[in-house]
């Protein structure tokens, strides 16, 4: 273990854009009934963020000398969309049902890129810790997200 620059890199990429968009262009029209999921599934997401970020970081082997590859290829894919998506928010007027908008066939698109991209991450680095916080932060993420478009609509 040791500090990975390429592991940093792809963690703030990752993360980056719903830290600046949400707090740069907060959602207008939150709906006065939104309820939060709360427990278990908020230490889920929370525990998988720090989880994914933390062996980002410290991934100095699993990304040291690592080739591009089909996994670096769709990770890069997820988060070229996932800007997309956060683009498509902004344009739209920054409406609150915007960030729960299905992307053609795919559900609440804002959360599934990312965990995607941390997915491709571990595939690409061939990190089973990876692996496990990306599970963990998808039980949350993805569970609390989900909560979050059945109450936009």
């Amino acid at each position: 273990m040791g500090f990975s620059f390429i592991g940093t890199l792809i963690a703030i990429l990752i993360l980056l854009p719903s830290s600046l968009f949400f707090i740069r262009f907060p959602p207008k029209n939150i709906p006065a009934d939104l309820t939060d999921l709360g427990g278990v599934y908020t230490v889920l997401e929370r525990i998988g963020q720090v989880g994914c970020l933390t062996v980002l970081v410290m991934s100095k082997e699993n990304f040291q000398g690592m080739k591009i590859n089909i996994w670096t290829l769709l990770m890069m894919l997820c988060i070229i969309v996932y800007y997309c998506l956060w683009i498509r928010y902004v344009v739209k007027g920054q409406e609150y049902n915007w960030l729960w908008k299905p992307l053609f066939f795919i559900p609440i698109p804002l959360a599934i890129f990312p965990v995607c991209a941390f997915a491709f991450a571990a595939l690409w680095g061939k990190s089973g810790w990876l692996g496990i916080a990306v599970i963990v932060l998808a039980m949350g993420h993805i569970t609390t997200s989900w909560h979050s478009y059945k109450c936009a609509n």
